[in-house]
């Protein structure tokens, strides 16, 4: 009890152990690092989770410093690859699903720190 609230100084993320996700990211890894891959275009889900996972995927495991355009769903793909914006204009949608992911997570372990201690 003594050690709540818990509250991490930074976060750290890392792949689930599941062979097709691994799989996956390492064909996404081998695809935007290729030399000529100038622009990274984003097809994750048109939310902030979505966006805290594409960020945090490319951003962090990758730590690649291409330009990343964000494009999320199949009609707007189709439409906006004419028309592409910089991912510049989700910074906000990020951080609020950064945001919301660190509380989160901070509520579910004080909480089952919190419950554990008293059961």
């Amino acid at each position: 009890m003594d050690e709540l609230p818990f509250i991490p100084n930074e976060y750290k993320f890392k792949l689930i152990d599941d062979t097709g996700v691994k799989k996956q990211f390492e064909t996404i890894k081998k695809l935007i690092n290729i030399n000529n891959v100038d622009i990274i275009v984003n097809c994750g889900d048109a939310d902030r989770e979505g966006e805290v996972i594409i960020r945090i995927t490319i951003e962090s495991f990758l730590e690649n410093k291409k330009d990343m355009l964000p494009e999320q769903t199949n009609e707007t793909i189709r439409n906006e690859l004419k028309n592409i914006r910089n991912n510049n204009e989700y910074e906000l949608l990020y951080d609020e699903g950064f945001v919301k992911t660190c509380v989160d997570w901070i509520h579910g372990i004080n909480l089952t720190r919190l419950l554990t201690c008293k059961v």
